[in-house]
């Protein structure tokens, strides 16, 4: 998990144009803060001197992502590691989005991706989440006794013939909020209150990029 000399980090996303807005959630999980005030890319935290990466106290709100090929991701793996705890998306629309939440802790495209540096993510919510259109959502637990641990508070998709889940090795909470996402797979465990919310509205989030 954290090595003890690792201090937390609290990012808070809101109110930024959606350029910055994704280059800062991009930056939150790559960045961790140890004591000594410098920040360490967990990109390298192979080399011996680098403990394991943690991401503790997260805050994404008003974040619009559209035309991307991932939504809200979180990626690791064994070689990597780290606890991931305490994470929110909260006010959030997506759009043309091929993969709109993507939580991997299996992570492939890394030049390691063995090791003793298990990635645990617990808990993660997301609330007032809303997919406009269609897109595969992945939820990656790492093994049946390291699991994710998931809420969906309000968590909807526009297209729901267009939209596929692939799960595993996850307990999920659905909130009073509901969710569209059918939440199945290998060792998914699900825990369903009643009530149903109201979609985000996301016809003003979306703003005309530059040249297109």
């Amino acid at each position: 998990m954290c090595a003890r000399d690792m201090a937390f980090a609290i990012f808070i996303l809101m109110s930024f144009s959606q350029f910055t807005r994704a280059a800062l959630l991009a930056a939150a999980f790559l960045l961790v803060l140890p004591t000594n005030g410098r920040a360490q890319d967990t990109r390298v935290v192979n080399e011996p001197v680098i403990p394991p990466a943690c991401a503790i106290l997260f805050l994404v709100t008003d974040l619009s992502v559209d035309g991307a090929d991932n939504g809200l991701r979180i990626k690791s793996n064994a070689s990597r590691g780290g606890l991931v705890t305490n994470v929110t998306y909260d006010d959030v629309c997506i759009r043309n989005t091929k993969e709109p939440i993507f939580m991997d802790t299996h992570y492939t495209a890394s030049a390691e991706t063995t090791g003793t540096r298990v990635p645990v993510f617990t808990p993660i919510l997301l609330r007032n989440v809303r997919i406009v259109d269609g897109g595969k959502t992945t939820f990656d637990g790492y093994d049946n006794a390291r699991r994710m641990e998931l809420t969906l508070d309000n968590v909807v998709t526009d297209a729901i013939g267009k939209t596929t889940v692939t799960s595993r090795f996850v307990d999920v909470r659905v909130a009073t909020g509901g969710t569209h996402l059918r939440i199945e797979g290998e060792s998914v465990r699900v825990t369903q209150s009643a009530g149903s919310g109201a979609p985000m509205p996301c016809a003003a989030k979306f703003v005309p990029f530059v040249g297109r």
